[in-house]
């Protein structure tokens, strides 16, 4: 059974704590609530409600790092408003099926290693009327159809903690689909009263491990949670796969890569066999130098909220849980008085730190956006939701990806109608353009020069092993790159992309506000500097771009374009 107490003994990696809180705002608090969240050592759900959002607020001021934000804002008045922060660790499903638009809910289907749970984040306004509870009860009745677990979570605006119309109303409904409530204490606590308002109700009270209440914020509503015990496998932590060269000994390294028979390859016809047996001597070479190892990625850690800050949200917490045993007006004030204390410093804290940031990085711009971008949210990574589709609702991550893979092969660049006079750019040329055979000292002299920052492609190939081993898999990478021209063929893994769909405008369900990004492998984008070279040298030595061309070359600034420009006759060619 349940135990009624705040979060103490601490929960396990393996327990899933579910909470909600009535922020009153989640704008002013969104701090606290990420500094609570970043700290948690176990996988944590946690519903807001009365967000008071609306449309002009974007998702990257609300986002935390390591959670997918679901949000849904009141669309005709003010105040209202939910928001569930779910880890991305969890398998988690926005379930819109079992949402009643009359209420305000999110529906989310958390599939465990157990059992599947639906959790219900819930708000009823305070002037919500009777039928209210016709609502609630159509919606539990189709969420108990789906045979799951069922989690209902929220500020109802009810007080069971004595007897009235309302909490009478709530509880014949919830009693009569055999759904327990498990918050004892009071929820939301002023200088003159106590109340239970924030409930949870549950169809298997038997499973949860503790619930309570506990203080987070500045908000007079104190946050509940319940646990539910040795029901995760996946870590709370996310974890990625690195090759580190700290303890390698370079000269091992490089001995095993000139041994390397990267001659063999000349046996092979087909680029397909020869790039599979250069990757597949590359990588077991370096599995057995710099073997890949699995490191924990580390949370984001609001650097504004010092040692004071923690010290300060403490003492506030311990006037406020002293005041809920006294009921003294003494206990009240200094609850309040330290409150007020949080929020001055948490003001004072991040304009000091942004400032400090600034003049600490200053000459140095990419520092101090990644450190801008990172605060305010918009590097945040988060899970699409759902999408519409033809005038449906896609939820299933596979067909999510599907749908989105399918319009980005659909999207093409309108290109203009072919005239003659757009060959009037181009000056005749008595020489034809052939490619000329790599060099090993070209290709070593590329890779050298790799921004070892971009992204890895497909093959897993990052540009740091490419730019440390640049000497010795040049000779295999310049016999690959010549058969390819030769052959006129690449290798099928050098045209597989990996795509990431961006966010180009506000609504984030709907198919044509995406843009993709495609990540290409960088051994390709080697050879494609060297294509560019050579085809680049032929046209300026042919005479072929124009003389008013300036755009995409070299050492041809925009000032030199406005003085040729500034020579020529206005007419419909150069307008």
């Amino acid at each position: 059974m349940y135990i009624d107490e705040p979060l103490s003994p601490p929960p396990t990696k393996r327990d899933l704590t579910i909470c909600h809180l009535n922020a009153q705002s989640i704008m002013n608090k969104h701090d606290e609530i990420s500094n609570y969240l970043s700290n948690q050592t176990s996988p944590t759900i946690l519903g807001i409600s009365e967000t008071w959002l609306n449309k002009n607020t974007p998702d990257s001021l609300i986002n935390i790092e390591g959670y997918t934000t679901y949000r849904l804002d009141r669309q005709k008045s003010r105040g209202g408003g939910l928001v569930v922060y779910v880890p991305n660790t969890l398998k988690a499903t926005l379930r819109e099926d079992l949402d009643n638009h009359q209420m305000e809910t999110i529906w989310i289907e958390l599939n465990l290693n157990r059992q599947t749970i639906l959790l219900c984040n819930l708000y009823r306004p305070p002037n919500s009327g009777i039928a209210f509870f016709d609502h609630l009860d159509s919606m539990i009745e189709s969420s108990l159809n789906c045979r799951k677990e069922v989690i209902l979570m929220g500020d109802f605006n009810c007080n069971v903690m004595t007897s009235n119309s309302l909490s009478s109303n709530l509880l014949s409904v919830t009693d009569g689909h055999q759904l327990t409530q498990i918050i004892s204490g009071p929820t939301r606590i002023t200088n003159h009263s106590k109340t239970i308002i924030d409930l949870c109700f549950t169809s298997s009270p038997n499973s949860l491990s503790y619930s309570g209440t506990t203080p987070l914020t500045s908000s007079d509503h104190l946050m509940i949670h319940t646990r539910w015990a040795n029901c995760v496998d996946t870590p709370n932590n996310v974890t990625r796969m690195i090759r580190s060269f700290k303890r390698t000994d370079m000269e091992e390294l490089s001995e095993d890569l000139r041994q390397a028979p990267w001659s063999v390859m000349s046996c092979f016809d087909d680029i397909n066999d020869m790039w599979d047996h250069w990757k597949g001597q590359f990588i077991n070479i370096l599995d057995k130098h710099a073997p890949l190892t699995k490191v924990r990625t580390k949370k984001y850690q609001l650097k504004w909220i010092t040692k004071e800050t923690h010290s300060l949200m403490r003492a506030r917490n311990y006037f406020l849980n002293r005041h809920r045993k006294s009921n003294t007006t003494a206990d009240w004030n200094q609850y309040v008085k330290y409150r007020n204390r949080v929020k001055i410093n948490l003001k004072i804290n991040k304009k000091n730190h942004f400032e400090g940031l600034c003049k600490d990085l200053r000459g140095k711009p990419r520092q101090v956006w990644t450190e801008l971008n990172r605060a305010l949210g918009r590097k945040t990574k988060s899970r699409i939701t759902h999408i519409n589709k033809d005038g449906k609702s896609v939820i299933l991550p596979m067909l999510i990806a599907e749908s989105l893979n399918k319009h980005f092969s659909t999207l093409q660049t309108k290109a203009p109608a072919s005239t003659n006079s757009q060959l009037n750019y181009l000056n005749p040329s008595k020489t034809q353009f052939h490619f000329k055979r790599i060099d090993e000292d070209e290709v070593c002299a590329c890779l050298t020069k790799l921004n070892t920052r971009k992204a890895t492609g497909g093959d897993g190939i990052t540009a740091g092993m490419l730019q440390k081993c640049a000497r010795d898999i040049s000779p295999g990478l310049t016999t690959l790159f010549n058969h390819s021209l030769t052959t006129g063929k690449l290798p099928a893994e050098w045209k597989r992309a990996n795509v990431t769909p961006i966010q180009k405008a506000p609504n984030d369900h709907q198919l044509n506000n995406y843009r993709p990004i495609s990540v290409l492998p960088i051994i390709v984008k080697v050879m494609e500097q060297i294509i560019h070279k050579q085809l680049y040298t032929y046209m300026v030595s042919s005479n072929q771009i124009s003389h008013y061309q300036s755009g995409f070359r070299p050492a041809h600034s925009t000032q030199e374009r406005k003085s040729k420009t500034g020579r020529l006759p206005l007419t419909k060619a150069n307008m």
